[in-house]
């Protein structure tokens, strides 16, 4: 069965409504672009002044970035509205919008972009953790928080130092956890996931032994927290939850404080972040419900991924329910890469038959941009290279990661050594494809050194970049 996709969402379109919006947003499609957009119109037509609109998405340097994106959008739309004859080109359909009324309401429109430009420092444009500090910081000892408690970043001291105790205050037998790492580990996702409990077996048979080895050590970690008049992110966040559970009152405030909210990166949204939402935002009852907007935007396909922070059935639950649009036209990708890749994953279930593949099309310039050989001849977007018939001999692993690494970097060798040639900026000439066009992402961080070095034994220098596995 072919998906319907859902109405395309456009810059220039109408503004969402009061209520829920869920903004389905691949890779490439304008996000950023979409986010800002809506920002500046939202002030621009009087919905929300700068200071009681929230942004929020999920890292610093998310944040930075957006916030300089959206005050840039707001100075750029008070220019063009002050005189749209001397803007340089030709306007975007974002401020073409601003100019589809009455020379009147323009003025009006540009008075209040002018203002949110002079008190743009009064926008909430943060991540997720900045947004739960100000909130504490607003209701002080509601909910039994320390408003003086420090915030700790990296807990992995104390979970070591706790899962160290738990272990000498116990003897194991064989159906404990193996080895520390694995206790730590344990320890890290009830902690990072509040509400969760591990559930721990030995054959069929539930380990409660070690079960509550792993309560016993994050209980400790969270006394430890406490004692020493400290909070983890995932602390706050309980704090902010609990704080709105316990006084209707401070989420009625929250919501008339900041009656629009357009929340980034939603797929990553855990059940405690998407709670804190709901509770300001969508429970029934509360006399501001019907004048807020909560825009949700971000990628269902991405939600799968767990180790991110990810939960498809937040993200399921957050959907029903909501006004679902989508942005449809990727701005980064090769037409030739995005064809191959739309008949490829036609109808794919990512976890549930709710979210599924969904085809988007090229930019205008990116049509007929794709890798061609030496002759002129169009390259393979997409390659898809398999192992087969894998041994069950002892090594067998081994032998196919190193199978694999020889050809990659045969591949490699033949787009720098075969004449491939890639296209130039904005339809410009070709050029040579070089190193620094190419990116090889590994499964974990084990893979990177290996790769690299037998990229250099053909003499292809590369670097390694990235912290963390993915695995």
């Amino acid at each position: 069965m072919t998906a319907v996709a859902p109405p395309e969402f456009a810059a220039d379109g109408p503004l969402p409504g009061v209520g829920r919006v869920m903004l389905r947003a691949s890779a490439g499609t304008g996000k950023t672009f979409a986010l800002s957009a809506l920002a500046t119109r939202l002030v621009a037509e009087g919905v929300v002044p700068v200071e009681q609109l929230l942004v929020v998405t999920y890292t610093r340097a998310a944040a930075a970035e957006l916030r300089d994106r959206v005050r840039r959008r707001l100075v750029d739309a008070v220019r063009f509205l002050a005189d749209p004859r001397r803007w340089p080109g030709e306007p975007d359909p974002v401020l073409r919008s601003l100019l589809d009324v009455d020379r009147e309401v323009q003025d009006r429109r540009r008075h209040r972009l002018a203002r949110a430009v002079v008190d743009f420092d009064t926008a909430t444009i943060t991540t997720i953790h900045g947004f739960c500090t100000q909130v504490l910081l607003t209701l002080g000892s509601v909910g039994g928080h320390n408003p003086d408690a420090v915030l700790v970043q990296d807990t992995k001291e104390l979970v070591t130092a706790a899962c160290a105790d738990a272990l000498t205050a116990v003897v194991l037998d064989g159906t404990g956890p193996g080895t520390p790492t694995k206790l730590r580990a344990w320890v890290a996702a009830v902690l990072n996931n509040p509400g969760v409990h591990v559930v721990a077996r030995s054959g069929r048979e539930p380990d409660l032994a070690t079960a509550e080895l792993v309560e016993r050590a994050a209980r400790s970690v969270r006394d430890r927290l406490v004692g020493t008049g400290s909070i983890s992110y995932d602390g706050l966040l309980e704090a902010v939850r609990d704080a709105l559970h316990e006084s209707p009152a401070a989420a009625e405030r929250l919501a008339a404080q900041f009656p629009v909210a357009l929340i980034d990166e939603f797929q990553d949204t855990d059940p405690l972040q998407w709670d804190i939402f709901r509770t300001i935002y969508t429970e029934d009852g509360v006399r501001h419900r019907d004048r807020t907007r909560l825009v949700l935007v971000g990628d269902p396909k991405q939600a799968i991924f767990a180790f991110r922070g990810g939960d498809i059935h937040t993200y399921l639950a957050a959907a029903e329910g909501a006004d679902v649009l989508t942005l449809s036209t990727n701005w980064r990708s090769d037409g030739a890469v995005l064809r191959a890749m739309n008949a490829l994953c036609r109808d794919w279930e990512l976890g549930d038959p709710r979210i599924r593949y969904e085809a988007v099309r090229p930019a205008p310039d990116h049509e007929s941009r794709r890798l061609v050989g030496p002759g002129g001849g169009a390259l393979p977007a997409v390659d898809v290279r398999c192992v087969v018939d894998v041994p069950a001999a002892a090594g067998a692993s081994d032998a196919v990661r190193w199978s694999c690494i020889d050809d990659l970097v045969e591949r490699v060798a033949d787009l720098l050594d075969g004449g491939a040639r890639i296209p130039g900026p904005a339809g410009g000439p070709e050029r040579d494809v070089v190193a620094q066009d190419i990116a090889v992402l590994v499964h974990a961080n084990s893979w990177g050194p290996p790769v690299q070095r037998a990229l250099a034994r053909v003499g292809i220098p590369s670097v390694i970049t990235g912290g963390s596995s993915v695995a």
